[in-house]
């Protein structure tokens, strides 16, 4: 069994890890600066996060984020994240060459060991729900993703000690009916539940840390030791900070900064396509005399590689019929390049998706 490195201590909010942290650990090891790490992190504050390809103002509520102090930015993820205090998360950061080709068996890999050894630790029938989700009766109290930079990957699942209210995590993120299109729970409350609740008893920080890690040393036969952070590591977390905390970079995936004001006589038409345990893509798109004017592809995106990939797709689209093979082949180029990954997306699905959008431009 090899030793790997353990960061372990606390972080302002969950935001700031998926925005600042993860990638900055992401890239020092892209770089070679440090070895394969492992982590684990809890919080000082609630926070929602914006995965890349999120709108803020169509999957959150803002005033209601900064009424109530939740911290929110935007960063390189796939999905929209609520973040509570009482929450903790682990991942492990190493080559791509440690895991499986395949996205699905990249989670499963992970989130069955996990699932088992929360079942000898707590006694609780945790089971594994393809994609990314671990389930106790139908609900979950985890969430899990994964970030890629090049060659390296970084997969996490992260741990629900208390929520602090359904009431506040739908009012932040308030999802759309599509989101749960593929379950059979019409509401967040339905769908979630949290580890005080499945335990019936309180927990602390520490009993949930000593499980977690215990987890993924099962998952990928290692042995974590504590070290510090390196300065390499700060440094690339305080040039991505700079980076994602301005205006430009929070609301660059807005209509009105994708498309300025819209002229007369140009229709508009959105739909959003919920796949079956996987992403929610929405499409926006300006419609000229049967061509594309232009697109916006926003949503939550799992497991795409590199992240920008819908924007590429929206270059490629700008200006040509609405042609439901058209569109798929310009489509078909784009992902055809190097390195790309769609996860559970399809071009069939981006096809349906943006064919339905501009069949409803008025």
């Amino acid at each position: 069994m090899r030793e790997i490195r353990l960061l372990d201590f606390y972080l302002e909010s969950l935001a700031d890890m998926t925005s600042f942290m993860r990638p900055a650990i992401v890239k020092a090891r892209k770089d070679e600066h440090i070895t394969d790490t492992a982590y684990c992190y809890a919080f000082r504050k609630m926070a929602a996060t914006l995965g890349y390809n999120a709108d803020p103002y169509k999957d959150l509520d803002l005033e209601y984020c900064k009424a109530h102090d939740i911290t929110v930015i935007r960063g390189f993820g796939g999905g929209v994240t609520f973040g509570p205090l009482d929450f903790i998360i682990a991942g492990i950061v190493m080559h791509k060459s440690s895991f499986p080709k395949e996205l699905p068996d990249i989670f499963k890999g992970l989130l069955l060991p996990v699932c088992e050894t929360f079942k000898e630790s707590w006694g609780i029938d945790v089971k594994y729900r393809p994609m990314n989700d671990m389930e106790v009766d139908g609900k979950k109290f985890t969430i899990s993703g994964v970030y890629t930079e090049e060659d390296i990957i970084d997969i996490a699942v992260g741990v629900t000690i208390k929520w602090p209210s359904k009431e506040m995590v739908e009012s932040a993120i308030p999802p759309p009916p599509e989101k749960f299109a593929d379950k059979k729970v019409a509401s967040i409350e339905e769908r979630t539940t949290d580890l005080e609740t499945l335990l019936g008893r309180d927990v602390n920080l520490d009993e949930v840390r000593e499980v977690i890690i215990k987890g993924i040393e099962k998952a990928y036969d290692v042995k974590t030791v504590l070290n510090p952070i390196t300065w390499k590591e700060i440094e690339y977390e305080r040039e991505l900070r700079k980076k994602c905390t301005t205006d430009e970079w929070f609301y660059c995936k807005t209509e009105k900064r994708k498309f300025g004001q819209i002229p007369t006589g140009i229709k508009r038409g959105e739909k959003i396509l919920k796949m079956t345990s996987g992403p929610l893509v929405r499409a926006t798109v300006l419609v000229d005399e049967g061509k594309i004017r232009d697109i916006l592809l926003t949503g939550h995106y799992i497991g795409v590689t590199p992240f920008t990939i819908p924007e590429d797709i929206e270059n490629a689209l700008k200006g040509i019929p609405i042609d439901e093979r058209l569109i798929g082949e310009k489509i078909e180029e784009v992902i055809a390049k190097p390195n790309v990954r769609l996860g559970f997306i399809e071009t069939k699905d981006f096809v349906k998706v943006i064919m339905e959008a501009a069949e409803k431009a008025s």
